[in-house]
């Protein structure tokens, strides 16, 4: 298979959602890159834009996508790919290992404030739980973006948030 230049992560939304095919596979693709793509949900037969496909176990809830973490820091790990770019917050930390196993640039898309909606748009986290929760992901957010160093934030005035790191 080879090296490839990109390797697109997607832990939480589906592959072919805008912000992850369009806007990264397509769009790297189109810029005469080549791309891996590590997702939770099964390839399709073909895909002009995509060079290697893995798919990790399929999540279908919360917990399943924290424990198919390791799994797909494992299948990125494997690809090899100059870059890495990736949008969950819940694959953050391992994108850390993985810059510091590697390093290698990996790209942290911010599409997001997540402390903001852990404490007011997550219903299914238990109430008392939601203000600590945000901060802490705050903390952890800040922390590792100052160590990947590159993110890309799509909506004005995000960028303010993570100038400073």
């Amino acid at each position: 298979m080879g090296r490839v230049d990109v390797c697109v992560i997607t832990t939480i939304h589906p592959p072919f959602e805008a912000r992850i095919y369009e806007r990264g596979v397509k769009a790297f693709a189109q810029a005469g890159l080549s791309v891996a793509l590590v997702a939770g949900w099964p390839a399709p037969r073909n895909d002009p834009y995509v060079r290697s496909w893995i798919t990790v176990l399929e999540s279908k809830t919360r917990m399943r996508r924290i424990a198919n973490a390791f799994r797909t820091f494992r299948a990125a790990l494997q690809q090899k790919a100059r870059v890495c770019y990736f949008h969950d917050i819940d694959f953050i930390v391992w994108a850390v290992l993985l810059f510091l196993v590697t390093r290698r640039p990996v790209i942290y898309d911010c599409h997001e404030n997540y402390a903001l909606e852990v404490r007011y748009n997550k219903p299914w986290i238990w109430r008392p739980f939601r203000r600590p929760l945000a901060a802490m992901t705050s903390i952890v957010e800040a922390l590792c973006v100052r160590v990947l160093r590159y993110c890309v934030v799509p909506v004005e005035g995000m960028d303010v948030r993570f100038q400073r790191l």
